[in-house]
């Protein structure tokens, strides 16, 4: 019996409108022509249950660290870090063949935290869950990739799993990212 690992994604990218409200802009997987959704509101609730997760394969590297901690006797690390990349990742791909990681005012990799930021994960389909939401300081370079990585930045870490986001987006000063993230084992 074999093991396929994947990843699972909803983003959803926000705006300051003039009148300094956060409204969204773009969220995959939904239509928002025409639609002023701010954020807090019951129509943000909507379209966040409205979104469908969107799979995507662990890299070979967070194949083989999943079998580490579990086999080899690894110690498990208290916190991975969400990164933005403008590059379309393979599963062979490490932090070191990586390019385009976004750069801008306020940009650093985020923190999620073992036992804190995941969900509890689902018996029944081995899945944790976690949500996080970047917020740019200044422009920042386009990203087009979500990453998980075991550093904050830099190369020397290892590169877990990649999501795709459907089109590139650039953030402006003020403007947020939200990433839900979904890792499972099945």
């Amino acid at each position: 019996m074999g093991l396929r690992g994947h990843t699972a994604y909803k983003f959803r990218h926000w705006t300051l409108d003039p009148d300094g409200e956060r409204v969204l802009d773009w969220a995959n997987g939904i239509d928002l022509r025409g639609d002023r959704i701010v954020k807090g509101s019951k129509q943000e609730l909507e379209v966040i249950e409205a979104q469908d997760l969107i799979l995507n394969a662990l890299t070979n590297e967070g194949e083989v660290d999943i079998l580490d901690v579990y086999f080899e006797d690894q110690a498990v690390r208290s916190s991975l870090y969400l990164r933005l990349y403008n590059d379309m990742p393979t599963e062979s791909d490490t932090l070191a063949t990586l390019t385009g990681e976004v750069s801008g005012t306020g940009y650093a990799g985020i923190t999620v935290t073992r036992g804190t930021d995941w969900s509890a994960p689902a018996h029944d389909t081995g899945t944790t869950t976690s949500t996080k939401t970047f917020t740019a300081g200044g422009t920042w370079t386009a990203a087009s990739e979500l990453v998980l990585a075991t550093v904050a930045s830099g190369t020397a870490g290892l590169f877990l799993a990649s999501a795709a986001l459907s089109q590139s987006r650039t953030l402006g000063n003020g403007d947020t990212l939200d990433v839900t993230l979904q890792i499972s084992l099945e």
